[in-house]
């Protein structure tokens, strides 16, 4: 994985752990996505919204990390 944007020194390991964990996750919901098609047997709707909320809190951790976060311009740091 290319950093990009030049993250901290401090960041850039966990960057590169939250990369590594995506890719996993991608691969683990692949093969979900393939056992169900497999075998007919679909997830519940609202696992799949327990994971969609998981996500959602991720991205809404990344966005307030970055530079662009609206939490910074209510501070004037931007």
């Amino acid at each position: 994985m290319i950093l990009v944007g030049n993250p901290s020194v401090k960041q850039q390991p966990v960057i590169q752990r939250l990369h590594l964990l995506m890719l996993d996750a991608i691969a683990v919901s692949a093969a979900i996505r393939d056992n169900a098609q497999d075998d007919g047997e679909y997830l519940p709707d609202d696992l799949v919204l327990s994971f969609s909320n998981d996500y959602e809190t991720i991205i809404s951790n990344l966005n307030e990390a970055s530079k662009n976060a609206p939490w910074l311009k209510s501070l004037g740091n931007n």
